[in-house]
């Protein structure tokens, strides 16, 4: 999956009835970062905020500031991108 399909899958909206709709999308997209980034920067201060950094389909845009602290929990692996991990958060 690339990032147009994720873009267009997120935003038809009749997607998203049920809790497992999300669940799925999320599983999609981490599977696309896990190859499908640019970069991953790590802030210099606070290193549990991470932005990653797309590649020339986003326009080499870079996201908004994740805290792995609250998205990932304590169990993550660091570059261990698996829905396992996700589910652990729910």
């Amino acid at each position: 999956m690339n990032l147009a399909d994720l873009i267009l899958h997120a935003t038809t909206k009749e997607r998203f009835r049920a809790v497992e709709s999300y669940i799925s999308f999320c599983a999609r997209y981490l599977e696309y970062v896990d190859t499908g980034l640019q970069a991953r920067i790590v802030s210099q201060n606070e290193s549990h905020y991470q932005f990653f950094q797309y590649r020339a389909e986003g326009s080499f845009n870079i996201t908004r500031p994740l805290n792995w602290g609250v998205q990932i929990g304590q169990n993550h692996v660091p570059g261990k991108w698996t829905l396992q991990n996700a589910e652990n958060v729910l």
